[in-house]
């Protein structure tokens, strides 16, 4: 697309002025990123070059939302990461990583009157790596309408060079060189695409080798596309602003600023602007004047604190809203919101000015004096009233205005009171609120609340009058405790406790004041006299207890109530209770102690033994003394020959005696002999001692006991007919019997053992027919066998008879065969039973290739068998495979192998080894044999040429479309194709320089490789600003073709009449913004540019002139 041809609605505007726009609030939400996110934006990411985003994505690190003073570091902080003047926040769009990264960002939109002007703001950070053009690091804008057509206008593409118009070059901190451009503001007009949505989008991207960065910041903004007024009502003068943004502007009075001065403005007067872009479209925009109209108007609701809020009432008749409001309240403070709330210092008068306006400069001012009076402030006084009096009220308030009324809230639920100085009875005592609200003739009011208490009068009850005992406590008690106490015997304690006829008064006073009285009357009468004692009596002797005092009533403690009592025969306290016929009482208590009677018994007559003792205990009595026939006196006594025995006892209350005969006789003797015998004996035991009473261990009480096969200990009591006994034992041994079996008779067959036991028996001996003295012999021949088992004290014999017979002769031997062949093994031996590790029963068995170890046992009519084993070895079959018949390429090399090693080989070629090389058309065979098997195989090998090499391996070509391909094209003579692109036709179609290689195979396997490169040569390009910036500050000062593959003719500029301004005919001529040595006026200008076009060969085309717009700014 040539510079000269854009020609349509959308206007882009390149300037410095954004701080303007940005001041209003934008109406595409989100459009600048204002709430610190990318809410109602679209991510990606891809790579480049070109820019490809394939990642729909907000990538972190890659999508960033920026904030804060901060500058970028790669431009040495000559760039902010905030749009200046703009808002909070921007957008950086990439990073400084590498790796052919890109990055996108999309804003989708719908156009109305509202958002007609869409402004963006933007800076570039472009490393600068001098690489060829496509791939360079570079930054993108486009716009799209509804149907996803792009806009021109809203194309805007550069790539990282030195000299870019716009851009400065630098060496940064890090020794990169960098090609950046400052926040620039573009504004684009969408007034033609009104109810459709407009989609913007944003783009960076890394060199494609990898190794540079590209990034960018963006900050966006939206409002109507509109003439400004500040036309009001009687000005002389209006002024009239045009958007901001634009190149130039032409306005229907002839002037060419952005904002005009219209003198004596009339309503209803028109105005016209044509605005041109830097790319040179035009539009136009019209007003029509309509005075703006702003009336002022406030209203205040003042409280009794000497606050008040102010309400806004102002309105607009005419022109924009209103913007904004000042408030001077008189005091000395102000406000810029629209309805304020103040509180003044003071009451009284204060003059309250506001002042409101809109955008378009017409204000209205509104004086008013407002009125603060003071408000009454509540006092009260009050008595302290005990329970029982009233409680008195005064009302002490202040005010600046009378009072027109009060109320009193008693806090216990009464009927309030209106009156000044109010009495007040409370039915309870307890802490009450008191409550008064007072009501000033401004309608303000105050309350007080105070707390009161009616406290108690103290509760004093010393009790009811009393008579009383001689020395009974009566203590009285005023209670309430932590009061202050007088009694009429001047005590002022609490307690007070009284030991003589009276009467006794006590006040209580509380802390609050309050005080509390009672009277009571005391008598005290004398108490009787008691003389019971403490008495100790036998139980064999009634006790009498008299408690005296004729006249009284009495209680004794086991309920009777008489004067005298017969005490039970139990040891216990008895107490009585004596009252007087005045009520006065005394308890006395006797300890009576009954001593109990003494039971003595010594027993039977008793009959001993002589030598024995006998030994004579009557029990233990307390406090008792003893007295035997003796003359002994201990309690227990101890006797040894015959006596007749009495005991004479006594407590100190009551008496006893007993009398016992004892006889001394001699035991019985008793001798029992220790014995051994064998247990199949029998040992009678006799005790002796006939007419004696007998108890043996075994639990029998005969004489005399048998004892069959049964060792031990066994004892024996032997008792005379006088109760004398005598115990004896004896130790008896039985021995165990021995006993023999050898068994049944025995049959055996040669080499077998015969192994006799004769049994094991403790301490015998062993005696055999052979000689052995052993438990065990062992035969190997025929024979007739005897033993001899003894002991200590019993024996046993026992014979048998033992037979050999002959084992079967084996017949089998190791053999090897051909597997194809069959193995007949032959167990021999007529008339036996074969059984084969095959499971087989037969006397033969068959083998066919199953090689390994064979059992067979063989047993004969009597038994006897003998197991033989033989190794079968089948030679495996000749493993001969020379394959199926081959297709090879030329210049192959095929070796055959004749499988496994073996004794001989014979090829068809004559060779004797087992590999053969094959490298031409033929038939070949082999014989292998390897002495027991032989086999032969033939194979038929046939040898085709490669494929051709593809027709072009060198290809120029140019990708800067997008869309642009180039065919390549694989072997002519190839039926399979794989390149390496992953595709498989014999052609294909490519849209990146570099190397391509393709492998055409034809079947089965010979394949040809070639590498098909595909070079850069793009068309020859020209590229010339549409703006340009004079003004010497190092940044855009020049205008200037950028040229791909062309040579330079001339250059040359003219101005709106056709003049030329500059002419040069140099390679790198540039012009720099002067005419005959001065600045050129800020406008639009006319370049004509003629080159000739670079072929690839080197050579020439024929020789372009194309033409296009410029625009001078500073």
């Amino acid at each position: 697309m040539k510079i000269g041809s854009i020609r349509t609605a959308l206007f882009i505007m390149a300037v410095h002025l954004a701080p303007l726009v940005w001041s209003q609030a934008s109406s595409c939400p989100n459009s600048g990123f204002d709430n610190g996110d990318f809410t109602n934006w679209s991510g990606g990411t891809g790579y480049c070059c070109p820019i490809n985003v394939g990642n729909t994505m907000i990538a972190a690190g890659r999508h960033t939302i920026m904030t804060g003073p901060g500058t970028d570091p790669n431009t040495d902080g000559a760039i902010t990461v905030v749009a200046p003047g703009g808002g909070t926040y921007s957008a950086r769009l990439g990073n400084d990583n590498v790796n052919s990264q890109a990055e996108r960002l999309t804003y989708a939109m719908v156009v109305d009157a509202s958002n007609a002007l869409f402004v963006y703001r933007y800076a570039v950070v472009l490393e600068d790596p001098s690489h060829s053009p496509n791939e360079q690091p570079r930054f993108e804008i486009r716009m799209f309408d509804q149907s996803g057509t792009s806009i021109d206008c809203g194309v805007y593409n550069v790539y990282s060079s030195a000299g870019i118009p716009g851009f400065v070059t630098i060496t940064n901190q890090y020794g990169s060189v960098v090609n950046y451009k400052d926040w620039t503001t573009v504004g684009m007009d969408l007034s033609a695409y009104i109810g459709q949505t407009v989609t913007i989008e944003f783009a960076t991207g890394d060199c494609s080798l990898g190794a540079h960065y590209g990034y960018a910041y963006i900050d966006c903004y939206c409002s109507p596309l509109s003439i400004s007024s500040d036309f009001c009502p009687g000005s002389s003068t209006t002024t009239l602003t045009a958007p901001v943004g634009f190149a130039s502007y032409q306005w229907s009075t002839g002037e060419t600023t952005s904002s005009i001065v219209v003198n004596a403005p009339a309503t209803g007067d028109s105005y016209d602007c044509v605005l041109t872009s830097v790319t040179g479209c035009t539009a136009t925009i019209s007003t029509t004047l309509t005075p703006s109209i702003v009336a002022s108007g406030y209203g205040q609701v003042g409280d009794c604190m000497n606050a008040v809020q102010f309400t806004d009432n102002s309105m607009v008749t005419s022109g924009p809203p209103i913007t904004s409001w000042h408030w001077d309240f008189g005091d000395g403070h102000t406000s810029n919101i629209p309805s304020p709330f103040h509180s003044y210092d003071t009451p009284g008068d204060h003059e309250v000015q506001l002042i409101v306006d809109s955008d378009a400069g017409c204000p209205d001012t509104l004086v008013q004096t407002i009125t603060l009076i003071p408000a009454p402030v509540v006092a009260i006084t009050h008595n302290a009233p005990c329970f029982g009096e009233p409680l008195e009220l005064h009302d002490a308030t202040t005010s600046g205005t009378p009072m027109i009324s009060r109320l009193w809230d008693f806090g216990d639920g009464s009927p309030t009171s209106t009156d000044t100085d109010p009495v007040h009875d409370y039915a309870a005592q307890g802490n009450y609120d008191i409550t008064l609200i007072v009501t000033g003739a401004n309608g303000c009011e105050d309350t007080l609340v105070t707390p009161i208490t009616v406290s108690p009068i103290p509760v004093v009850n010393l009790g009811p009058d009393a008579a009383l005992c001689e020395a009974d406590p009566w203590p009285l008690d005023a209670g309430n405790a932590g009061m202050t106490y007088l009694w009429n015997t001047g005590a002022q304690t609490q307690l007070l406790s009284p030991t003589v006829t009276g009467v006794y008064t006590v006040e209580v006073t509380s802390g609050a004041g309050c005080v509390g009285r009672d009277t009571v009357s005391l008598v005290f009468d004398p108490l009787p006299a008691i003389t019971i004692q403490d008495t100790t009596v036998c139980i064999e002797n009634p006790l009498v207890l008299n408690a005296a005092n004729p006249g009284c009533t009495y209680l004794w403690s086991t309920g009777e109530t008489t004067q005298s009592i017969t005490v039970p025969t139990v040891s216990d306290d008895y107490s009585v209770t004596v009252t007087t016929a005045g009520g006065c009482s005394r308890t006395m208590t006797a300890a009576v102690t009954i001593a109990p009677s003494v039971a003595l018994d010594l027993g039977p007559d008793q009959g001993r033994c002589i030598g024995e003792v006998v030994e004579l205990d009557p029990g233990t009595f307390p406090g008792a003394t003893y007295l035997w026939s003796t003359g002994s006196p201990f309690q227990v006594a101890t006797f040894a020959d015959d006596a007749l025995v009495w005991l004479y006892l006594t407590n100190g209350y009551c008496t006893a005696s007993d009398t016992v005969q004892l006889l001394f006789d001699p035991p019985p003797v008793v001798d029992l002999p220790d014995t051994t015998l064998c247990a199949a004996n029998t040992l009678v035991l006799d005790a002796g001692n006939p007419g004696a009473t007998y108890l043996w261990s075994t639990g029998e009480t005969t004489q005399t006991i048998s004892l069959n096969d049964i060792s031990g200990t066994v004892d024996v009591t032997v008792t005379s007919p006088v109760g004398c006994a005598r115990s004896d034992n004896a130790l008896v041994t039985f021995i165990p019997e021995v006993s023999v079996d050898l068994g049944p008779d025995q049959v055996h067959c040669d080499g077998e053992v015969a192994v006799l036991d004769a049994g094991a028996a403790p301490n015998a001996t062993y005696a055999w027919s052979s000689g052995g003295i052993g438990q065990m012999e062992e035969f190997t021949s025929s024979a007739f066998v005897q033993v001899l088992v003894q002991n200590s004290h019993c024996q046993a014999v026992d014979s048998v008879n033992i037979l050999f017979n002959p084992l079967p002769v084996p017949t089998l031997a190791d053999t090897t065969i051909c597997v194809e062949q069959q193995l007949t093994l032959d167990a021999g031996n007529p008339g036996s039973t074969y059984l084969w590790s095959t499971g087989a029963t037969t006397r033969t068995i068959t083998l066919t290739n199953a090689p390994g170890s064979y059992d067979v046992t063989v047993t004969t009519p009597q038994g006897c068998s003998r197991t033989s084993t033989i190794q079968a070895v089948f030679m495996p079959s000749i493993m001969l495979e020379l394959g199926p018949d081959s297709v090879l390429c030329e210049g192959d090399v095929l070796t055959l192998d004749a499988g496994e090693p073996g004794p001989f080989y014979q090829w068809s070629t004559g060779s004797h080894e087992r590999f053969v090389d094959i490298s031409a058309n033929a038939d070949v065979w082999v014989r292998v044999s390897n002495g027991y098997c032989a086999e032969r195989d033939s194979i038929s090998l046939t040898f085709i040429p490669y494929p051709e090499h593809a027709p072009v391996l060198m290809l120029d070509t140019c990708f800067e479309d997008p869309r642009a391909m180039v065919t390549l094209l694989g072997s002519t003579s190839g039926t399979l194709f794989d390149w390496s692109t992953g595709e498989v036709t014999r052609d294909i179609q490519v849209r990146d320089y570099g190397n391509y290689v393709v492998a055409a195979t034809n079947p089965p396997r010979c394949t040809t490789v070639d590498t098909i490169r595909v070079m850069e040569y793009c068309p020859p390009r020209v590229f010339l600003p549409n703006t340009f910036t004079p003004n010497n500050d190092g940044a855009n000062d020049r205008f200037a073709p950028v040229n791909y593959n062309v040579i330079s003719v001339e250059l040359a500029v003219f101005d709106r009449w056709g003049e030329v301004v500059f002419l040069s005919k140099e390679a790198n001529g540039a012009w720099d913004g002067t005419i005959g040595g001065k600045p050129a006026p800020i406008g639009v200008y006319t370049w004509r540019y003629i080159y000739d076009p670079l072929l690839v060969d080197g050579s020439l085309a024929d020789r372009e002139t194309i033409y296009g717009h410029v625009t001078v700014l500073r």
